[in-house]
């Protein structure tokens, strides 16, 4: 980050790991080591060129550490640059270089934000995927630490200020993680006196001509420099005196006393927890016995569990039911979590609550669970093949490849991932984002439109309703990556139809790794049948929005597909009573064909007696006469390509509808 008065943009990034045993043990006991990460208001190096001696930041927490005699020691590395944003250290090669060879760590702090909103290319959508891409690296490299983000200081106007923090909040929120707020305590220092707790450094050339040679003693690269108020009974009046808001000694001495705080707190809630632990499950050696550190689910839309140890050894993961609102239906099935263990350890996993209840009914999930995939990376995913046993359980055999392994159910399609993508598509100028509201927790939801909005006519596509469910994301970015290839035939399709898709309905279950419902317990795929409560399904009421204002433009959508996972893969084709059924049958019974025809797709579509109410499928074609249908797609195999079901696999589906597409609209003239 740069300084000065017209250089305003600097960041601390600290995310912290405090850990349940310390990285690094000294003669006298346990020490803690204490990483932190950010830019110039980590390292300071201002202050450090005019008070080479300190303390400085890392001195400060350490001291402050020390101080109490029922912690143990600590060993803090600063590794704060100036100028560095999150994507700067990844993109640069500064992370592996630096950072990786550094050795374990029981804590590591990091504050980034300020550079980033300065600097970084669409930075609302990509910086929330570059803290995401940090904290996951960190993951990878120090296993046993656990992080914490934390806010900015004030350093811009509130307003942004707050955009920033906003951001980093949603991403502790997403990866599952504790915040550390530090701007609210150093801005209520801040009002003891506004300009305490930064330096002066002011160009000598603007300090007025009579004055310049008395302050040489203060002069260093041609500024003023001044870490306190001695100067500002001079120059307060000069324009731009107090504009640089690197902190000063003092500033540090805050951002310090409040980490350090912090680690206080934690070290002795760890302490506190593992005094009061109760034994362990099976048997005397517990989870020790079965070659397990750790099943993390401290990450963007991991599942939320529980585990423990089985007599026979096998480690019985808990999967956390979400349930509906008002209802006894409940939902378990969601599987995201990372496994760490020693290399070539063999364990066994056996999932338990998957006795899900649907329409008031036992509806168990064990017999369409047949296979997860897992990753050393978080990037390469493989399929592995599940054992049915007895009872609502099933059963995962797994060696360790590496230090960890990452599970899912299928392969993973975070916030982070589609937030991306945007940004990546978001300049082409045949895509148009339209915000059209925002969820319950406040994320915003976004309408794509591909294509001109004059086409002769119109599809609808919807991805996400259920959170565990990714298949319809990858088949969503496929079509649209397709269609903006700029080829011949890309060209023709777009002539025709234009295409427009609410890619992730669900962006807080996706978050927050929930199985069906939103966080107000409300299934998003049903109700459609009845105008959308705006406080208990936000997201539905943005969507019909949308769809009515569509409606009285005269751009209604002629087809509708909602996308969804599950074991069965089926077009789902519902024959309520309304007018002109039959015509609404055979036009699906269109799209089924050129289905088959045109794409991986054989499972075929529901039976002439299915009726499924509320659904999106339903819904629309009752309310809005669009031809609407509930597109599953089969998360255990892909029987037209004889295959598990993969991202790639997904990608081609959707990039193979653009023609099936344009051949239904050969023979359905809306």
């Amino acid at each position: 980050m740069r300084h000065g008065t017209r250089w305003r943009y600097g960041l601390l990034v600290a995310i912290l790991a405090v850990p349940a045993v310390p990285a690094a043990a000294a003669a006298d006991g346990p020490r803690l080591r204490v990483l932190l990460l950010g830019d110039s208001t980590t390292i300071g190096s201002v202050c450090r060129q005019v008070e080479p001696k300190g303390p400085h930041l890392e001195d400060v927490i350490r001291s402050l550490l020390a101080a109490e005699p029922d912690l143990p020691p600590a060993e803090v590395v600063n590794q704060g640059r100036d100028g560095e944003l999150i994507h700067g250290l990844l993109s640069s090669g500064r992370y592996d270089r630096e950072i990786v060879p550094l050795g374990l760590f029981d804590y590591i702090f990091i504050r980034y934000g300020l550079n980033d909103v300065a600097r970084r290319e669409a930075f609302e959508a990509n910086f929330p995927g570059d803290y995401a891409e940090l904290i996951g690296r960190l993951r990878r490299n120090f296993p046993g630490a656990a992080i914490v983000p934390m806010t900015i200081i004030p350093y811009m106007t509130p307003e942004r200020d707050e955009a920033v923090n906003w951001l980093i909040r949603r991403v502790a929120e997403a990866e599952h993680l504790p915040l550390l707020d530090v701007y609210s305590r150093y801005a209520a220092e801040l009002k003891r006196g506004p300009d305490m707790l930064n330096y002066r450094r002011y160009p000598l050339e603007e300090i007025p001509e009579r004055h310049r040679a008395w302050v040489a003693p203060f002069v260093r690269d041609g500024k003023v420099v001044v870490m306190d108020n001695r100067l500002d009974a001079h120059f307060r009046d000069l324009p731009g005196w107090f504009a640089d808001r690197h902190p000063n000694p003092a500033g540090y001495h805050v951002l310090g006393d409040e980490t350090a705080k912090f680690l206080a707190r934690s070290i002795r809630a760890k302490k506190a927890a593992a005094a009061t632990a109760p034994p362990t499950s099976g048997g005397p050696a517990g989870l020790a016995a079965t070659g397990l550190e750790f099943l993390d689910t401290g990450f963007e839309n991991a599942s939320p569990l529980w585990y423990e140890a089985a007599p026979d050894g096998a480690i019985l993961v808990h999967l956390l039911y979400d349930h509906e609102r008002s209802s006894p239906n409940r939902a378990a099935g969601h599987i995201h979590f990372r496994i760490v263990a020693k290399p070539s350890t063999a364990l066994t996993l056996e999932f338990r609550n998957l006795d899900n209840v649907w329409n008031g009914r036992p509806a168990s999930i064990a017999d369409e669970l047949k296979v997860v995939v897992v990753s050393p990376d978080g990037k390469a995913w493989k399929p592995v093949p599940l054992e049915r046993l007895p009872g609502d359980r099933v059963r995962l055999a797994v060696t360790m490849p590496g230090p960890s392994l990452y599970v899912a159910r299928a392969e993973p399609y975070r916030l982070s991932d589609l937030e991306g993508w945007l940004a990546s598509i978001a300049k082409n100028p045949l895509v148009e984002v339209t915000p059209v509201g925002r969820t319950a927790e406040g994320r915003g939801l976004e309408v794509v439109r591909v294509g001109r909005p004059d086409a002769p006519h119109r599809v609808f596509l919807r991805a996400r309703a259920h959170p565990w469910e990714p298949g319809g994301n990858w088949v969503i970015q496929g079509l649209v990556e397709r269609l903006l290839r700029g080829d011949d035939e890309a060209t023709r399709y777009l002539e025709r139809y234009c295409v427009y898709a609410l890619p992730m309905a669900n962006k807080d279950g996706v978050a927050r790794g929930r199985t069906r419902f939103n966080l107000r317990g409300k299934d998003l795929n049903r109700d459609w049948d009845r105008p959308a409560d705006p406080d208990l399904a936000p997201e539905n009421h943005a969507l019909e929005a949308w769809l009515e204002a569509m409606i009285r433009r005269g751009q209604k959508p002629h087809l509708a597909l909602e996308l969804h996972n599950d074991g069965g893969g089926l077009l789902h084709i519902s024959r309520p009573p309304v007018p002109g059924l039959e015509r609404h049958v055979a036009r699906m019974k269109t799209l089924e064909s050129l289905l088959r025809k045109h794409t991986w797709f054989t499972e075929g579509s529901t039976s002439e007696s299915f009726h499924n109410a509320g659904t999106l499928g339903e819904g629309w074609l009752l309310r809005y006469g669009i031809d609407a249908a509930v597109h599953e797609l089969n998360v255990n195999r892909i029987a037209g390509l004889d295959d598990y079901p993969s991202a790639a696999h997904w990608m081609l589906y959707g990039g193979q509808l653009p023609r099936v597409i344009s051949e239904y609209f050969d023979v359905v003239k809306p």
